[in-house]
């Protein structure tokens, strides 16, 4: 799958839920807003490998 995070693209081999996906990434649910192939998903949503992934963080910067 392309995953696009931090300003980065690369090609990432998974399939699986994307809580799966956020916990190999050590990324803690809640902290992160997911977009694949464009639309909002949540954790429970299954990836594969023909999809394109949109990682952003959420947070307070106080």
């Amino acid at each position: 799958m392309k995953l696009k995070r931090e300003n980065k693209e690369e090609e990432l081999d998974f399939e699986g839920s994307i809580s799966e996906l956020l916990k190999s990434l050590s990324l803690p649910e809640g902290s992160v807003v997911v977009l694949k192939n464009g639309d909002i998903v949540t954790e429970d949503e299954i990836v594969r490998n023909e999809d394109e992934l949109e990682i952003i963080g959420v947070g307070s910067k106080g």
